[in-house]
């Protein structure tokens, strides 16, 4: 078993390179590193940092099995390897059970992982044992008559030749060394299409310094009569938990590899895609977290919660702090920005908005005033909210010499009074489509951030329609 919380080669001259990067002012806490418990049934304060980090998102792999060639496509998320398996991997075993066999290219740090998925041996022998017996069957009870009749008839349709493969063997290059015969044979257990391997634990280097890492690997194969594929994913199974005293308070901190890469300071990054803004997050920082529910909006990170995506900037109880990470998650850092603060408004009151730049991405609500401080720089808006809906206002009582006989009786209990109804909701929510240019941000003036809508009243609000480009009209009706 490996020791977690040992110290890592190279820890003094890393961290003390770090320390000399960080502002004035700003705290440095050292992380832990730990297992991911999913044998864990129950969550009590103890395991909670074990329960958010089961959450990452996987890298994951595909490979057709067979149909039509370029039905599957690159994988969809985790980390794009950089390499082919055969740029990593030099040397594999000579025989696979499979025919299929399953090879990829992991991102771990700052290496690619060569691996291979097989089958069980037995697997395969058994199926050979039982074709082997039905052919010697068909032949030792087949009669003349009936050879000549299936000679004569027609040829049966072919049958489809893919099989459901189930990989139950994992050859991973854990030395790092391009040879997948000097590696132990992770063995899983599975069904008869989905397999689950146990949990991984190697040495990997992160900017040169060598990190205990874990990870848990999956695998699931799909046959149809036209076409077969199987789909692996990894995900990572370590994460960083400590302490930092910001204000005098002890703050609890949780850092999760949330792209299950090896590295712990991923920053979110944004780029438009089909007229939309697309966000990809990369690893996520917990500060006090009290739930072990988490997120994967960006929009829910911000909103004032725990959770908060790895970024130069966050926003902790109302104010803004730089970070930074060292790769390995090791030491972290969180002080008081350094930048400059400016103002933005807009016209509508009680609005929300989430903002992103090159320092990261915030959360913004005004103040009574109807600004907004944030720091300075370039500024796009990626969402808002605008709620309008009014808080009910209490009844005026009458005074005794205004009150009608009716109100008499009815305080009275004769007629019950009507109970007051709340009032409707009134709020429109919208999302960034389309490119929209930045806000500029400077130190102690006020720019506008243009976004909006006019309400038309009505007697219900059930269809709301909604333009998240500026100049154009969001319509509550």
């Amino acid at each position: 078993m490996r020791r977690w919380s040992r110290y890592l080669v190279g820890v003094v001259a890393v961290t003390g390179l770090f320390v000399l990067v960080t502002h004035t002012g700003a705290e440095t806490c050292t992380l832990e590193l730990k297992r991911v418990d999913l044998s864990a049934r129950t969550v009590s304060p103890g395991q909670l940092g074990s329960f958010l980090a089961r959450y990452s998102t996987p890298q994951s792999f595909f490979q057709q099995l067979g149909g039509p060639q370029g039905m599957i496509v690159r994988p969809s998320t985790g980390s794009k390897p950089k390499l082919e398996f055969s740029n990593v991997i030099k040397k594999e075993p000579g025989k696979y059970v499979t025919d299929t066999p399953f090879r990829g290219v992991a991102a771990l740090g700052s290496g690619h992982y060569g691996f291979v998925l097989d089958v069980a041996p037995s697997e395969k022998d058994e199926k050979q044992d039982e074709e082997k017996a039905a052919e010697q069957k068909e032949e030792n009870g087949a009669s003349l008559i009936s050879k000549l009749s299936a000679a004569l008839a027609s040829p049966a349709p072919p049958r489809p030749t893919n099989k459901p493969v189930s990989y139950t063997r994992l050859y991973f290059d854990l030395n790092h060394n391009g040879d997948l015969t000097d590696d132990e044979v992770i063995e899983a257990t599975a069904s008869r299409t989905y397999s689950i391997f146990p949990t991984v634990e190697l040495t990997i280097n992160v900017d040169g310094k060598k990190l205990d890492y874990a990870f848990t690997f999956k695998v699931y194969s799909r046959v149809s009569s036209g076409y077969a594929y199987a789909t692996a994913s990894l995900n990572s199974a370590a994460y960083r938990e400590g302490e930092i005293t910001l204000d005098g308070k002890k703050r609890r901190i949780v850092l999760i590899d949330f792209n299950s890469n090896g590295r712990f300071d991923d920053a979110v990054s944004f780029h438009t895609s089909g007229g939309a803004v697309s966000s990809v997050v990369g690893d996520t920082l917990h500060i006090d977290p009290n739930s072990p529910r988490i997120s994967r909006s960006l929009s829910s990170m911000v909103g004032g919660g725990s959770q908060h995506p790895v970024s130069k900037l966050i926003s902790i109880d109302g104010r803004f702090f730089d970070l930074a990470v060292d790769p390995s998650g090791e030491t972290l850092s969180l002080g008081p920005t350094s930048v400059p603060l400016g103002f933005v408004t807009n016209p509508n009151k009680g609005f929300r908005a989430v903002v992103y730049g090159d320092q990261g991405i915030l959360n913004i609500s005004p103040d009574d005033s109807g600004k907004v401080s944030i720091p300075e720089g370039e500024w796009r808006l990626m969402s808002y909210t605008i709620d309008r809906t009014e808080a009910p206002k209490p009844a005026v009582e009458k005074a005794d010499e205004e009150k009608s006989v009716l109100d008499v009786l009815s305080s009275a209990g004769t007629i019950p009074a009507p109970p007051t109804k709340p009032p409707g909701l009134t709020r429109v929510s919208a999302r960034i489509v389309g490119d929209v240019a930045p806000v500029k941000v400077v130190k102690g003036k006020t720019a506008g951030m243009r976004f909006g809508l006019r309400f038309t009243r009505s007697l219900a609000c059930k269809v709301v329609k909604s333009f998240s480009v500026p100049e154009r009209v969001a319509v509550v009706k």
